[in-house]
């Protein structure tokens, strides 16, 4: 863009983009909903992308090669270099499996699929995305796929027919296509919604329906900024990370970018200021920069101390500042004076230089010789689950109701329940008399009660799939017992807009008395009709906690940090937190002779609960105990189950 049509708005508001992500990033009162940053961007680089190529298309010069340079030389410059430096410095400061995991996302980021590998790992908002250095490189994936896809269909569409007003009634019947799909997708399942093209598609198009409105054909241009900026402050206070997003609740930050863009106001005091001028010309490299910072005051569990957190705001200023300086610019003035194939063949050149390096440190998960045995084995334990996991554990989103036969011989017990049940299953295992056999139906995610459903996730069948269960475990011989094993207090706990996630009638808009009742009254009813039919144990809760406990254990051997206190809870925070499971298990106890296992005296003393025996971690991540360490509850299922 040639300096006499450089849009200072644009500029302006990539700074208030990078300011709300990094301040919502860093954990600052007042900006949960910062995360609105990117869904500016994709306004911004939808309205661009879309000058760029219609106008190229107009003029008869539109190079689709020279177009997915000029984004390749924007973009993968920085990301090669962060990429670059974060692998140099995890060699020394990440755990193996870290560095791993690092190494998975470096090479997903500089070829573009990072965000589908985000997808199928966890949701954006969840508690594990800090433990994940290039997160943020997401959007960056989602933009370079609208890349690639836009100018082809783009140019496909001109060549039906050479008409702006065609190619607008295009895009503006795309866009509402695409926002019913993130409505309907993003209500069904969050994360896919969230973090795929199809999507965000909408964000992007509606920049680019703003390039076909003449700007002499817009009335109020001032008073429609001021509600742009309105909008997006609303935006800011009413939305949070347990709102479903993009769905239809991005469209009042989309709508507030939109009507800014609309207005062209290139001399406004809300945009035009040298600061905001400075922040939008740095804006991608501080983007870059500030979730690798976010990351490591995490790893070191710095992130809840201010003087760490002013620290790293001030980092990433800086280190996007020398990025912009000495990486991004010197590289796009370099890159643009050399002919196109030099250019391309530099770009593969280092994409597939830092792709090999990332697939050897993978193969060689994260090289484990930096570290001593004792703390790679401690490591370790965070991959130390059921190895039959993939095959016994089935998902609560899918029609599959799965059987596991364990042991030899005769049926003597069948446990049931989430993935709590399959974690301990190697002490029920290890309990089981020789000649017997056990078998599981095990649902990841699902809490033994019928009808249980989701307010976020619409394809969620556990209740369906709990209703099936029961019908198959009523053609069992009565003399075999069923042991249940679920971790309960989620359905009590878990919210979402500060309502219950959990529900089984209908949803519930907060944590009433009433909820709380129906929910328990469900579970008891549901384990009444198991009861009917077989002997029914039920495991108590078991301790969990807000770090994962193998990766704390290992930072504190091998970094000599001072935070053993992470490695235990109070007995009190522990019962708080699963008063309701207690009480419904003591009324299943009293009213139908549920048996009780208190799983509680293996891990708790009169104060605390442990999350480590003989300084070796319990659990292979905060609340799910390992494989190995759950053979150590063998004794007390042997009394309570097999001995009687």
């Amino acid at each position: 863009m040639s300096k006499s049509n450089f849009r200072y708005d644009i500029n302006g508001l990539r700074a208030y983009a990078v300011m709300l992500v990094t301040l919502f990033h860093f954990g600052i009162s007042g900006f949960s909903a910062g995360f609105i940053g990117v869904d500016i961007f994709f306004v911004i680089s939808g309205f661009l992308m879309t000058s760029i190529v219609i106008k190229g298309l107009e003029k008869g010069n539109f190079s689709l090669l020279n177009f997915y340079l000029s984004r390749a030389i924007r973009i993968i410059p920085a990301l090669f270099f962060l990429c670059s430096i974060l692998l140099i410095i995890g060699w020394f400061l990440l755990l193996p499996l870290d560095y791993r995991a690092l190494a998975k996302h470096s090479l997903s980021s500089v070829n573009f699929f990072s965000n589908i590998v985000y997808w199928k790992e966890s949701g954006y908002f969840d508690t594990e995305s800090h433990n994940k250095a290039l997160l943020h490189t997401w959007s960056l994936s989602v933009e370079w796929q609208f890349y690639i896809i836009f100018p082809i269909i783009v140019a496909l569409l001109y060549k039906i027919k050479s008409s702006r007003s065609f190619i607008f009634l295009s895009f503006v019947t795309t866009s509402i296509l695409s926002f019913i799909l993130s409505i309907i997708i993003t209500n069904s399942n969050a994360s896919s919604g969230f973090f795929l093209l199809p999507t965000r598609a909408w964000e992007m198009l509606l920049g680019g329906v703003i390039f076909f409105i003449p700007k002499d054909k817009i009335p109020y241009q001032k008073p429609m900024e001021i509600l742009g900026f309105v909008l997006i402050l609303i935006s800011c206070l009413i939305f949070s990370t347990s709102t479903l997003w993009p769905s239809f609740n991005a469209f009042l930050p989309v709508l507030g970018i939109f009507l800014i863009l609309l207005s062209n106001q290139q001399n406004s005091i809300l945009t035009r200021g040298k600061v905001f001028q400075w922040l939008g010309d740095k804006s991608y490299s501080i983007y870059l920069w500030h979730w690798p910072i976010v990351f490591f005051l995490h790893y070191y569990y710095n992130h809840d101390s201010s003087t760490f957190i002013s620290l790293g705001l001030a980092l990433s200023i800086f280190f996007g500042w020398l990025s912009y300086n000495f990486i991004e610019a010197p590289a796009r003035k370099y890159l643009s004076s050399l002919n196109k194939l030099k250019a391309y063949i530099i770009w593969i050149i280092s994409v597939g230089l830092i792709t090999s390096i990332c697939l050897f440190i993978f193969k060689f998960n994260g090289i484990t010789k930096r570290f001593s045995d004792d703390i790679n084995a401690i490591s370790a334990i965070k991959k130390d689950k059921n190895p039959r996991v993939e095959e016994c554990l089935s998902k609560s989103n899918d029609e599959k109701l799965t059987k596991c036969i364990y042991g030899d011989g005769e049926t003597s017990l069948i446990v049931i329940g989430d993935s709590h049940a399959d974690g301990l299953l190697n002490g029920v295992l290890n309990a089981l008399p020789s000649n017997k056999s056990l078998i599981t139906y095990n649902i990841s995610g699902c809490s033994t009660i019928i009808g249980l459903k989701r307010t976020d996730d619409k394809s969620f069948k556990c209740g369906e799939k709990v209703s099936k269960l029961i019908k198959i475990l009523n053609k069992y011989p009565k003399n075999i017992p069923i042991l249940i094993v679920n971790r309960a207090n989620v359905i009590f706990n878990w919210e979402l807009n500060g309502k219950p996630i959990y529900y089984v009638n209908s949803p519930y808009n907060d944590f009433s008395l009433k909820n709380i009742d129906e929910m328990s009254e469900a579970y008891l009813s549901t384990i009444k009709l198991i009861t009917q039919y077989h002997k029914v144990y039920m495991t108590s809760p078991i301790p969990e906690t807000d770090v994962d406990i193998p990766s704390i254990s290992a930072k504190i051997m091998a970094y000599d940090l001072p935070l053993q206190q992470k490695l235990t809870i109070s007995l009190a925070e522990h019962e708080e937190l699963n008063k309701e499971v207690l009480y419904v298990q003591k009324k299943a106890s009293d009213l139908y002779g549920v048996k009780i296992i208190n799983l509680s005296e293996f891990f708790c003393d009169k104060e605390f609960c442990n999350f480590t025996h003989s300084n070796k971690p319990l659990f292979h991540d905060n609340n799910h105990i390992s494989w190995q360490a759950a053979s150590l509850l063998a004794p007390i299922f042997k009394k309570e189950i097999f001995e009687r």
